[in-house]
């Protein structure tokens, strides 16, 4: 993807969704027992305990793909290949693949004798399937690869030959089952995959891990697929996702050993930190693609943000670094892109810069025709964020008081994970939304799909500020 012109045009197109955005790398608490490539000499058996903040909004892989979701559905089905810490590809229930001299064809030669959980046979037809009616239409990330596919062939029960329309660099980057999980067809076929009733009660994958129930609110429970086609794994018998909207219950409950991982930059509780790190045995480690959270504008709801001159000032009011430094406990850096220098190769630091300027502020929200009115208060605004993410908790405290000192007067609304998905992202009911995005470590799979028309579609983790 190129990096971001010096055009007249190309500074109009940034100032339609100018944010101020903080750049946030994975932070995650892994205790000694960890479900993640094992090395040396692994124990068999043993159950891990890994604490979430809330309970997925789905079990269907194919029609979200969001972080929380993805915790738990990527150790019940398979992408065609997985990739490693480097982003290079492995194979998954592709053994082989190669790659035309022009970019344009991937043939797949997928691996004998797999099985779903319910003993069917996984086929060339589910790969098709999947790729033309679930995740080929709904993945928020893969979207944009998949729109690209020209055709979908299967000449045999395993083989695929994908044909693309042009070149996409990142297209096995999408083929994992983060965002191109292989579901089964007939389970999904002729049915409304939103309601079907394996999305969320004993859905079928083909998995290391197989699911045994799921407690709303209390826990989600795998346990071992002991016919995996990789043979002898997995090596543990169960994983459990102990759901603690909490986040101070759930630092105690990985001091007390209750779960063994706290994983996910929307669990994970940086407000505990210091703490965590004097844990015997803990290890805080940053890993995967860096992600972003800062605050994102509805440039459609309200005419007050549609006026550029409204969000440069809010960007100028808002002091970047504190909310680094105190609301995100130092975890993570201010950027000025929505690439983020941790993606070396797309980052670009000739952007405009919007620095902590007071004075500015208050002369642009008066230029746009916004004088302060009785108390000193100019307009205000809707601040949302999912509740029992505490590490949105603090930063918006700040975020109220430094808008504040311009005369925005923000009102804070925590929404419930189901009621923010839909409300965000469905009914675009808001003014301001402070949350987390993945960057999927390339520009083309985690930012293009917040950026162009054609991902405005209501989904989850699409185009929601509707630029």
């Amino acid at each position: 993807m190129r990096t971001l012109a010096k055009t007249k045009e190309a500074d109009r197109r940034r100032y339609r969704r100018l944010a101020a955005f903080l750049a946030l790398w994975l932070a995650l608490a892994h205790s000694a027992a960890w479900a993640g490539p094992v090395e040396g000499n692994p124990r068999r058996g043993g159950t891990l305990i890994l604490g979430i903040a809330a309970d997925p909004s789905t079990l269907n892989c194919g029609i979200e793909s969001s972080q929380i979701v993805a915790m738990v559905t990527s150790n019940i089905y398979n992408g065609l290949l997985h990739m490693d810490e480097e982003s290079n590809p492995h194979p998954d229930l592709a053994k082989s693949w190669e790659i035309s001299p022009d970019g344009l064809d991937y043939t797949f030669q997928l691996r004998d004798n797999v099985k779903w959980h319910d003993g069917q046979p996984l086929t060339s037809a589910d790969v098709k399937f999947s790729f033309e009616n679930l995740v080929g239409k709904y993945n928020a990330r893969g979207r944009e690869a998949y729109r690209n596919i020209k055709a979908i062939e299967t000449p045999n029960a395993t083989t695929v030959k994908i044909s693309l329309k042009k070149v996409y660099s990142p297209f096995l980057e999408i083929l994992t089952a983060h965002d191109g999980c292989i579901m089964p067809k007939h389970i999904y076929e002729n049915s409304d995959v939103f309601k079907n009733p394996r999305n969320n009660d004993q859905p079928i994958g083909s998995g290391p891990f197989k699911f045994k129930e799921w407690n709303k609110g209390s826990h989600i429970t795998l346990v071992r697929n002991e016919n995996y086609f990789k043979k002898g794994r997995p090596f543990l018998d169960s994983v459990i996702y102990r759901i603690i909207p909490n986040a101070a219950t759930r630092a105690i409950a990985f001091e007390t050993g209750e779960v063994n991982a706290i994983i996910a930059s929307n669990s994970f509780p940086y407000q505990h930190v210091d703490r965590l790190r004097k844990v015997k045995n803990a290890v805080i480690k940053d890993i995967g693609s860096p992600s972003l959270i800062g605050v994102n504008f509805n440039l459609k709801g309200n005419p007050i943000l549609a006026k550029r001159e409204v969000r440069v000032a809010i960007a100028h009011a808002i002091d970047k670094k504190f909310v680094v430094e105190k609301g995100l406990r130092a975890v993570g850096k201010v950027i000025d892109s929505v690439i983020p220098p941790g993606i070396p190769w797309a980052y670009n630091a000739n952007v405009p810069k919007y620095p902590f300027d007071l004075k500015k502020a208050n002369a642009l929200l008066d230029e746009a025709g916004h004088a302060r009115g009785a108390g000193g208060t100019r307009f205000a605004l809707k601040l949302s964020f999912e509740a029992g993410n505490d590490n949105a908790e603090r930063p918006v405290q700040i975020l109220r008081e430094q808008l504040k000192a311009v005369g925005i007067d923000i009102k804070l609304e925590r929404l419930e994970r189901s009621v923010m998905l839909e409300r965000i992202f469905q009914k675009y009911d808001f003014d301001l939304w402070f949350g987390p995005l993945t960057t999927r470590g390339h520009p083309a799979l985690g930012t293009a799909r917040l950026y162009t028309t054609a991902s405005i579609t209501g989904q989850p983790f699409t185009n929601f500020t509707r630029l």
